[in-house]
């Protein structure tokens, strides 16, 4: 599913989520009772945040066991790719309160 999920790029149906193919492939891997690891999470959180659902990437995030660095900039890169920009700077705040120490990724996401 990883694969199919890098394919999604923002396409203008995909800003309602029910209807994009790549939700519908979420709802299934839901289903199957598959289990929600750091590499599935990553690409779901990337997979809603070109389709420009941000709700979808925090709930994907807020529902992962375990939160690494990659799993944050994944998330602060989204909201701020999506023009909230308040949002990621907050969240990468976060991170760094959590102990997750930026890398050179956090930091290039959040000048650009």
């Amino acid at each position: 599913f990883y694969s199919c999920w890098k394919k999604c790029r923002g396409w203008e149906w995909c800003q309602i989520c029910s209807h994009c193919p790549m939700y519908l492939d979420h709802s299934h891997v839901i289903k199957t009772g598959f289990k929600a690891d750091i590499v599935v999470g990553v690409g779901l959180i990337d997979m809603y945040s070109k389709c420009g659902c941000l709700e979808g990437a925090r709930k994907v995030f807020d529902s992962l066991p375990e939160l690494d660095l990659i799993t944050w900039n994944a998330l602060v890169g989204g909201c701020l790719q999506n023009g909230n920009a308040k949002e990621g700077l907050s969240l990468a705040f976060c991170m760094w309160k959590e102990g997750i120490n930026w890398n050179q990724t956090t930091l290039f996401t959040l000048l650009n």
